[in-house]
């Protein structure tokens, strides 16, 4: 038998050794070997650039070079050495336009917000008095300069009086953005064509010229004018559902509005209603910017040995947990006017509300990025909120940046971004829902138990929340280029043509060759196990019966 073993084993080293030996020659060349997709490309985060996408990132340093380097090695490669996998499969895992959204803005994060506007609505500006303020050098970091304060209206076809009405803040720390810049006006109209909806932005008075106090003023006198005006800014006298909504910054602001008139228990316009409802994107609730995601959603570079430069972590935040800190809370204090105190103010920093302040509020609707350095600041605020009684819908998509909605059309790729395109839709139903119901799509209520002393009915609530992934599907994945092929076919033309072809037929005669001495091989170890079964065979029998009855089991005979 040791004769057989050995016999068969120098067949295998003869026979495999000319294809082990071009296989490594064509890898220090750079060629691709066998079982990789043509060009030595893996649909992942190492290669998330693609030639087309290198090209698109103006300015990018050697290291993108890096990022977009083919790999010589198939993905699920294992290093035998250490009997684990070194290579993280990322190619199973993000969608193209993710990886290509994550190579543009890791070396641009101002890079990449949609261009495209919905198509059927209309836009209006509006100018109301008692509004107009002036961005000058000195004072105003934004790059509109002169005269301010026109808000901006987004009307779709077919809007009447009854349709709902959004009152959407704007978001650039305070201290950036107009309805007309920054992707604020793309964004306008595409909600307006989702939901139905008049969607307005105002221009409120940028900080340090605007402070906490008069940016909240200034939304919550556009909010009253909105109540009374419909579609194209025409007066209504009826009645319309009445959201307010904010992204990052403004979803902050929004959010103090929302805790103001519910503390003042304030109607709004002639109509006297209430605000049926808000939502926000990537809202900054938290002055204190000392939430734990933070530290651990700190941007980071992944290194490694074969594949080059990964990022993880908040892409538009990228220092350290320590700078992020410094320059947030900077940002606060100038926001507040230098008034500590505001920073844990209920309303000014809603993160610190309570159930004093948190009761009674209309449904709300979150969408936040799983890796963003806010993230607690919508997920504690949600579930307080729920708490309380309050509908809330909380979407959590991982791996997402910082006000990711914004980025549906896939910055730049050709392919959208689905995620955002969820949040698009999701916001828009939510819109929807609460206008015709009163109620959210979604709701978690909580249930005393039967045997507590509190049994006399809902006993408080939980936000629907949705952990979303990437909707990219591995089994369903196609290389770039050729969707009708299947993997085996791109096995096949990853070897080389032409001058090589003689050489690729050695590798083919190799592989054939290496599967009729491993038949062999399998054949006559089968053949072993067998005969050494049936010796052993007796002794087993005689053992099966007494660990079976020892172990509860039947015994067999």
């Amino acid at each position: 038998m040791a004769r057989l073993w050995w016999a068969a084993a120098r067949a295998l080293l003869v026979v495999a050794w000319p294809r082990l030996e071009l296989t490594a020659a064509h890898d220090a060349a750079g060629l691709p070997s066998a079982g990789e997709p043509s060009g030595g490309r893996h649909r992942g985060a190492h290669d998330y650039p693609y030639d087309a996408g290198a090209a698109a990132v103006t300015g990018a340093a050697e290291e993108l070079a890096m990022l977009s380097r083919p790999s010589s090695r198939p993905s699920r490669e294992r290093d035998t050495k250490r009997g684990q996998e070194t290579h993280y499969p990322y190619a199973d895992l993000i969608s193209e336009a993710v990886s290509y959204c994550y190579a543009r803005l890791v070396h641009s994060p101002d890079c990449c917000i949609d261009e495209r506007f919905a198509p059927g609505v209309r836009s209006r500006s509006v100018r109301r008095p008692g509004t107009e303020w002036h961005c000058d050098k000195k004072r105003c970091w934004d790059s509109v300069k002169g005269r301010r304060g026109d808000d901006l209206l987004w009307t779709p076809e077919g809007a009447t009086c009854a349709a709902p009405r959004v009152l959407f803040i704007h978001g650039g720390s305070w201290q950036y953005g107009s309805p007309n810049t920054l992707g604020y006006a793309q964004v306008g109209s595409k909600l307006a064509a989702a939901a139905g909806a008049v969607v307005m932005l105002n221009d409120y008075p940028l900080n340090p010229m605007g402070n906490y106090s008069r940016i909240v003023k200034s939304s919550l006198e556009t909010l009253h004018w909105l109540a009374d005006h419909g579609p194209d800014g025409r007066p209504c006298a009826a009645a319309a559902p009445l959201f307010v909504a904010g992204d990052s910054a403004g979803g902050g602001t929004a959010l103090s509005l929302v805790l103001e008139l519910a503390r003042l228990r304030g109607t709004l316009g002639r109509s006297g209603r209430g605000l049926a409802g808000a939502f926000f994107w990537s809202p900054w609730t938290n002055l204190k910017c000392n939430t734990p995601e933070y530290y651990f959603n700190a941007f980071a570079k992944i290194m490694d040995k074969r594949e080059g430069a990964g990022f993880v972590g908040d892409i538009m935040f990228q220092g350290r947990p320590s700078q992020n800190l410094g320059w947030f809370t900077a940002n606060a204090r100038s926001y507040v006017g230098n008034n500590e105190s505001l920073l844990t103010d209920p309303i000014a920093s809603p993160f610190h509300a309570d159930g004093k302040y948190l009761s009674g509020l209309p449904p709300l609707y979150f969408a936040v990025g799983g890796s963003e350095s806010i993230l607690g600041d919508s997920v504690s605020v949600a579930q307080r909120a729920a708490v309380e009684g309050v509908d809330v819908h909380l979407d959590i998509h991982v791996g997402m940046w910082h006000v990711f909605p914004m980025y549906s059309e896939g910055c730049g790729s050709g392919r959208e971004l689905r995620q955002g395109v969820h949040a698009l839709n999701m916001t828009a139903r939510f819109i929807r829902h609460v206008s015709e119901t009163g109620v959210p799509p979604y709701r978690v209520i909580l249930q005393a138990s039967p045997l507590s002393a509190t049994a006399s009915g809902a006993v408080g609530k939980m936000p629907y929340t949705m952990v979303n992934y990437d909707p990219f599907d591995p089994a369903e994945a196609t290389l770039k280029g050729d969707g009708e092929k299947s993997m085996a076919s791109w096995t096949l033309e990853a070897m080389p043509s032409g001058p090589e072809a003689g050489s690729s037929h050695a590798v083919l005669a190799g592989c054939l060759g290496t599967l009729v001495v491993q038949a062999a091989a399998y054949g006559l170890g089968t053949a072993w196990r067998s005969a050494r079964a049936a010796r052993v065979a007796p002794r087993h029998a005689a053992l099966r019966p007494s660990l079976l009855e020892g172990m509860g089991g039947p015994a067999r005979p």
